[in-house]
């Protein structure tokens, strides 16, 4: 379906696994990150079009996932939540409750990506 980048990140494994495969299963090209070191080399090269903050990561992994991202127009975000903290789910994109199913992830990460390419065409969203 696409080749477009999508980059998850969180901390359980398996998790990471699991949603790796079904996005895979879609056509996407997925790259899954446990570390904020990971994070900051991945982020900007080669371009993803999503990155996939999962339920697993704690406040402060994601405030610094945010912190890297906020400057990429290119880059949309989807925070997978059980009981997101406030102002980090204001800083993302979308929001999706982790127990929703895999068709829901897949028309998630789609439709962020129409939005990072917009935003990288200069387009409104």
């Amino acid at each position: 379906m696409t080749s477009a980048m999508v980059l998850l990140y969180g901390r359980d494994h398996r998790l990471l696994e699991t949603r790796q495969w079904i996005l895979q299963g879609a056509g996407w090209t997925v790259v899954a990150i446990s570390s904020i070191d990971e994070a900051k080399q991945t982020m900007e090269a080669p371009l993803p079009k999503v990155l996939v903050l999962c339920h697993t990561l704690t406040v402060e992994d994601c405030q610094a996932a945010l912190d890297i991202a906020k400057p990429l127009p290119h880059l949309a975000v989807l925070l997978l939540e059980g009981l997101a903290p406030m102002g980090i789910s204001d800083r993302c994109d979308a929001v999706l409750a982790r127990y929703l199913g895999p068709a829901d992830l897949i028309a998630a990460v789609t439709k962020l990506a129409a939005l990072a390419e917009s935003r990288s065409a200069g387009c409104p969203a």
